[in-house]
């Protein structure tokens, strides 16, 4: 059926938004290139690097890698130029960049050296966004008093400037720094500040948002919750107003912590989520830092500790990643809690040890701080008064925190231990039980074996006997009924020969591969005595001490005894083989070198039982019966 006009035109505009398609993501592909020939073109060597600086901070959040590729050629540009003040900027450029991708140390290393030049040259203005950068990475290095000193160098500098962009955003960092070290009120006075100046400008929507954020953040540390709610409230009617990932991703983050201590905990996990997808959109990896331990806490609230761990592993990865002590530390700390609530207590034990030695090392880290603070303040005469206060102090810490490290481990080694003897009696006990168990169920099956062994001999054994010398009496005396008492006589025989196969097998003491081998030896030289048959027995001269079932072995010699009564009734054969393999199967080959084809002219039941018997013992029956080759009847028997 030919397409109609509908389907052809529905077709070729298809095809021409794929073109379209196409061609715009390989101009996507060509933008890159085309943008530095261009800026490559520029003859002016300071424009030229400007350009390249602003197509860094175009690429920062979106296209790491060409944004790498920037960065080659600026530090290239700027070492060809021999500007400083181009160069400083450069430099800066690369700390921000580095901030960007969480590599905070070679931040500060791009940072400082940016500051070394706008130092040499008074670029004043350079100086205040640098140490504006320095305090934002010193403050991912957890070094708070260089942080906090930056910030206020910073803001000095803006405030003579009157430069408000920079005075808000240096502010609002300040805020945040009193926040991280408890000191609500002062994060609040400088929060509250910097909204008053952005709302009466009302031109930074961004700025806006972040503040109300800030604000919220700080209410609901200080335990005022219903003010918290109410400015996550106006932050979240804010940030629909803005094309920011960041922020947003900041909102969620800091409103889930609300949520939380509210008990909302599905509501504060799905805002946890949500920042975490932010932030990954953006490559921010220690903004994630805090929402994997966020999330964890609230998963062991509701007692789910094994995603509450697998939680705490992502933020002990992430803050290896970046270096942050203080993160590693609480992420040790939640792994050694929620290993022991999943019962792993070795895994809790050695994160409690990695916890507690990196506890003393941050304690360390922190009272050298605090002694150079003392220097600053104070002369050498109280500095060497409050220095040995504070080393006195640390030492009573450092001895206290150990002595809880002892106590939580010997604890959890008791309890190990407990386990251990628990487990190991009560392994024990089962084992003893299931022995004393086998033993009985074995002793059971012997006495009964033994029993009706007994029961047979003594009352169908001496019925058979009686029956079998009154026949031969009868036979004697009575030639006229001869054929009928002979007929006796042989069932009476039969029976009792085969009464004493059941015997034998019953009895317990015969239940061995030996014994099995013995009995067909005595049985075979026994049956063929009476005919003209030589027969010859091989087997192995070491036979393996090896228990046998009892069906086992009355199977197997049935089978034989089936094939020799079968060479004497029909093969007409004057020899007469038994051969005996052992391996890890048993093999008996019984043959002889008569008329053959005798199991082939058969139908009896003779056969069928050999096979039901063969069958039985998960084992196979191969007979070669030949006219005129004689037969060959080979049993095989796993041992194992």
């Amino acid at each position: 059926m030919p397409p109609t006009p509908f389907l052809l035109g529905s077709l070729y505009k298809r095809i021409k938004i794929i073109v379209f398609l196409l061609l715009l993501v390989a101009s996507m592909f060509s933008q890159s290139d085309t943008i530095l020939e261009r800026i490559q073109k520029e003859k002016n060597d300071t424009v030229r690097l400007k350009h390249l600086n602003d197509r860094v901070w175009d690429l920062m959040f979106s296209d790491k890698k060409n944004c790498e590729l920037y960065i080659e050629k600026i530090i290239e540009e700027s070492k060809e130029i021999g500007n400083p003040r181009s160069l400083s900027d450069s430099y800066n450029t690369l700390g921000c960049f580095y901030m960007i991708t969480s590599d905070f140390n070679k931040s500060v290393e791009w940072h400082q050296k940016a500051l070394d030049i706008r130092t040499k040259i008074n670029d004043k203005k350079g100086l205040m966004k640098t140490y504006n950068n320095l305090g934002g990475a010193y403050k991912y290095l957890g070094a708070h008093k260089k942080e906090i000193d930056y910030y206020f160098l910073a803001l000095k500098m803006a405030e003579e400037f009157k430069d408000t962009l920079v005075i808000t955003s240096v502010m609002n960092n300040i805020a945040d720094a009193f926040e991280r070290q408890n000191d609500f009120d002062k994060c609040l006075e400088y929060n509250n500040k910097v909204l008053s100046i952005r709302e009466k400008q009302n031109t930074d929507k961004k700025g806006i948002a972040s503040t109300l954020i800030n604000l919220g953040t700080a209410y609901y540390k200080k335990k005022d919750f219903a003010s918290s709610e109410t400015y996550f409230k106006r932050a979240e009617k804010a940030i629909e107003e803005i094309e920011d990932n960041y922020i947003k991703a900041l909102f969620h983050a800091n409103y889930s912590a609300l949520l939380k201590d509210d008990g909302r905990f599905d509501e504060a996990i799905l805002h946890i989520n949500t920042s975490i997808s932010l932030h990954e959109s953006i490559g921010n990896t220690n903004g994630n830092l805090v929402n994997y331990i966020n999330i964890a806490s609230i998963l062991e609230e509701k007692t789910e500790y094994r995603k509450a761990n697998e939680a705490y592993q992502k933020s002990l990865k992430l803050s290896l990643a970046v270096g942050n002590l203080i993160w590693q530390r609480q992420s040790y700390l939640g792994l050694s809690t929620t290993y022991f609530q999943l019962g792993n207590y070795k895994e809790a034990y050695d994160n409690q040890i990695r916890y507690e030695k990196l506890k003393d090392s941050l304690t360390n880290s922190d009272l050298r701080t605090k002694i150079e603070e003392i220097e600053e303040k104070y002369g050498n005469q109280k500095l060497a008064q409050e220095n040995e206060l504070l080393l006195r102090q640390n030492t009573i810490q450092q001895l206290e925190s150990k002595q809880k490290g002892y106590v939580i481990a010997s604890l959890i080694t008791l309890i190990l231990v407990a386990l251990l003897i628990l487990y190991l009696f009560t392994r024990n006990y089962k084992f003893k039980q299931e022995l004393k168990l086998r033993e009985i169920t074995v002793a059971a099956e012997e006495n009964e074996r033994q029993r009706i062994a007994k029961d047979i001999h003594d009352e169908l054994g001496s019925g058979l006997t009686k029956i079998r010398f009154m026949s031969e009496k009868i036979k004697n005396e009575t030639q006229g009924s001869l054929h009928s008492v002979n007929t006796i006589s042989e069932t009476a025989n039969s029976l009792v020969e085969n009464m004493r196969d059941l015997i034998w097998v019953m009895n317990p003491e015969n239940s061995t591969l030996e014994n099995l081998i013995v009995r067909i030896r005595e049985y075979s030289g026994q049956y063929v005595e009476e005919f003209t048959i030589n027969l010859s027995f091989l087997a192995p001269e070491s036979i393996p001490s090896l228990k046998i079932n009892m069906e086992v072995g009355r199977n197997v010699f049935m089978i034989v005894k089936e094939a020799l009564q079968n060479i004497i009734k029909h093969s007409e054969a004057e020899k007469a083989s038994i051969k005996i393999i052992i391996g890890h199967r048993l093999i008996i080959e019984v043959s002889d070198n008569g008329k053959g084809g005798a199991y082939e002219r058969r139908d009896g039941n003779g056969l069928l039982n050999m096979k039901h018997r063969a069958n039985q013992l998960n084992g196979t029956l191969d007979i070669v019966s030949e006219v005129g080759n004689g037969t060959i009847v080979r049993l095989t028997v796993p041992l194992t």
